[in-house]
């Protein structure tokens, strides 16, 4: 008796577990990254993180960090038109996406500012990035890195 109801327990967790890692898959795919790259760079200097995020979700929502063992900051970034005319980066708290749009994080527009890095990142390298938001779950991606091209 007590091996039937130790299986019929075990049966109950399987399942459980089962069902949670369906939900989190969903979750994971109401948000896409895509296309993601970082421009190569030396240590100890800056470099940028592009990629398009589309919310495919039923809700607004928002990348709120960016994390990464590659710098010693990473920022959410914007370049942007001085009044004096000269093109200058400002750091931005968050991005917000609307449901059902996608937002390009790319060269001299939003993008991800990796201060200070470890160590180099040549071309044909990958890093681990791990993206925040307000309400879909953290995502973790590698990411290619690249040699910026016009």
């Amino acid at each position: 008796m007590k091996k039937i109801i130790l299986l019929i327990i075990t049966a109950i967790i399987f399942v459980g577990c089962n069902s949670i890692e369906k939900k989190e898959a969903k979750i994971s795919k109401e948000i896409e990254i895509k296309n993601p790259w970082i421009r190569s760079a030396a240590a100890g200097m800056n470099t940028a993180l592009f990629f398009d995020l589309k919310n495919n979700s039923e809700a607004d929502d928002s990348l709120v960090s960016v994390e990464s063992d590659a710098a010693e900051l990473i920022q959410i970034h914007e370049t942007i038109k001085a009044p004096n005319g000269m093109m200058q980066m400002k750091e931005i708290g968050k991005v917000s996406v609307r449901k059902g749009t996608e937002m390009k994080f790319k060269p001299m527009g939003k993008h991800i500012m990796f201060i200070l890095l470890h160590e180099d990142l040549p071309a044909g390298d990958s890093v681990e990035v791990k993206f925040n938001f307000s309400k879909a779950k953290s995502m973790s991606q590698k990411v290619v890195v690249k040699d910026f091209t016009k």
